[in-house]
């Protein structure tokens, strides 16, 4: 069995944020994209920058390692 994990933008998830692909025969995902946009993590604080692309990143490592159990 074979599925895509899409992470799209909150508002009208038009744009992709991040895919990962999931293979649960073989027992493996592979993250496929990671966007850099910056409405793909929304923080109430504007003063704060960071790394879109980092955080998702992060996201996805956790997403995919939890997918393992």
């Amino acid at each position: 069995m074979r599925y895509e994990i899409y992470l799209l933008t909150v508002n009208d998830g038009s744009e992709g944020c991040g895919l990962i692909i999931v293979d649960k025969e073989r027992n493996e995902a592979n993250i496929q994209s990671v966007s850099n946009f910056s409405n793909c993590i929304i923080c109430k604080d504007e003063n704060i920058k960071y790394k879109v692309g980092a955080i998702l990143i992060q996201i996805i490592i956790h997403e995919c390692k939890s997918l393992h159990h």
